[in-house]
């Protein structure tokens, strides 16, 4: 039986194969995709197709020679990582913090959110440098910050720090205060490559705790209008004394039914039991500010993440007075985290059992950094550097002019 009728749901593809090889040319497909009928039902799937003609003594096509490999599990594990990729990279543009990767000692601008973007007014920064990117930034220590940090490999944290940006180029530099994470990012070698900045516009929070300064009528007037945040004020034994409608809100309970009450019930009974807020007191006194990311209780019962800020109240002397918490409900923020890096894991996990090996090459020094899959998809030893020779040696003398090597690599 001809190839034609065996096989009647590729007739149009072994035309073409039937008619370029008894003409003594070769075909070759990668990743085809086809329809096979498999125990009588359609199946899609893909190959690796190689075709060349067989000659006679006298150099007459007689026949083909066919080559089929099935890479149907490769095309969809690829298809599938691809898909990851692009949710990863979704959960990063969704982050409700600004977030960038800068590469390099100059700290290259690679990737930012758009959090990040409407921080420092949307300009082109993509592959330039902070200094030149953002230059009245220059003046007021982050670079350096930065440069400590890709030197030293020390992150950074920064509370409710202050920077002037120029958000809009016909406009005076306007204050921001963001709190900020500098942390280097390191290669499979330990090498620090690059910084991931990430952070948060406190601006409205920095200002909500320097409201609470001025006088007690406009005082009241300025915590109830920043109903986002609760900031609660209680005395030195930790009654409450101050709930601002953004506290009502988050927490549930009415000023009237708070007020004179231990500011401890906010806590979950865990952190209740521990005196946690005992803790904060301390550390504020100490410090000036405790801040803290955990999970507060709500009237109902409802737990929910907040990050927020304990500090200390002074008297006109100096003398303690009592505390100020102001805290925002980011339990949405929280959850989106915890999924990026649930989601990055699986990633991980994909790329081992979906058999795929992942390799980078050090054109400077030929070298491969590569990862298991790839060692025992080759079949070489594991580990995480080799030569690219040890990998060209492993191409068959036929198709050697068809991969690159250390000579074609330094010309490109």
């Amino acid at each position: 039986m001809g190839v034609l009728e065996a096989w009647p749901e590729a007739v149009d593809l072994n035309s073409q194969v039937l008619q370029t090889c008894l003409a003594g040319d070769t075909l070759s497909y990668e990743d085809q995709p086809l329809v096979l009928y498999r125990e009588g039902e359609p199946d899609d799937v893909w190959v690796d197709l190689d075709y060349s003609p067989i000659l006679d003594a006298e150099g007459n096509a007689i026949g083909i020679l066919a080559v089929v490999v099935e890479t149907t599990d490769k095309v969809l594990s690829e298809r599938w990582l691809s898909g990851e990729r692009d949710r990863l990279r979704l959960l990063f543009d969704q982050a409700p913090g600004f977030i960038a990767i800068l590469q390099g000692p100059d700290h290259i601008f690679d990737i930012t959110n758009p959090a990040y973007m409407q921080l420092v007014g949307h300009r082109q920064i993509i592959g330039r440098s902070v200094r030149e990117a953002l230059p009245e930034v220059a003046s007021q220590g982050f670079i350096e910050i930065l440069d400590n940090v890709y030197s030293t490999g020390e992150p950074f944290t920064g509370r409710a720090l202050r920077v002037g940006l120029q958000r809009d180029e016909n406009s005076a530099p306007e204050d921001r205060y963001v709190d900020l994470v500098y942390q280097p990012i390191r290669d499979r070698k330990g090498k620090i490559t690059g910084i991931f900045a990430q952070g948060t516009d406190v601006t409205d929070r920095v200002a909500a705790e320097a409201a609470i300064k001025r006088s007690e009528a406009q005082n009241r007037q300025v915590l109830d209008s920043a109903v986002d945040y609760a900031i609660i004020a209680f005395d030195t034994e930790g009654k409450v004394t101050r709930w601002n409608k953004g506290a009502a809100t988050i927490f549930g309970w009415p000023e009237d039914e708070i007020l004179g009450q231990d500011a401890s019930r906010i806590f979950t009974p865990e952190d209740r039991e521990i005196d946690r807020i005992a803790t904060e007191m301390g550390l504020s006194i100490k410090d000036g500010s405790a801040n803290d990311e955990r999970w507060h209780i709500r009237r109902s019962g409802e737990i929910f993440w907040a990050s927020g800020e304990m500090s200390p109240l002074l008297d006109d002397a100096g003398n303690l007075v009592g505390f100020v918490k102001v805290l925002r409900d980011r339990t949405d923020e929280h959850r989106a985290t915890e999924k990026l890096k649930r989601t990055e894991e699986r990633l991980r996990r994909a790329q081992e059992a979906g058999g795929v090996g992942i390799f980078s090459i050090s054109v400077g020094d030929d070298v491969l950094e590569v990862s298991p899959e790839f060692c025992r998809l080759f079949g070489i030893q594991d580990t995480e550097n080799i030569s690219a020779k040890t990998i060209e040696s492993l191409v068959i003398p036929e198709d050697q002019d068809k991969v690159s090597n250390a000579e074609t690599r330094n010309t490109q």
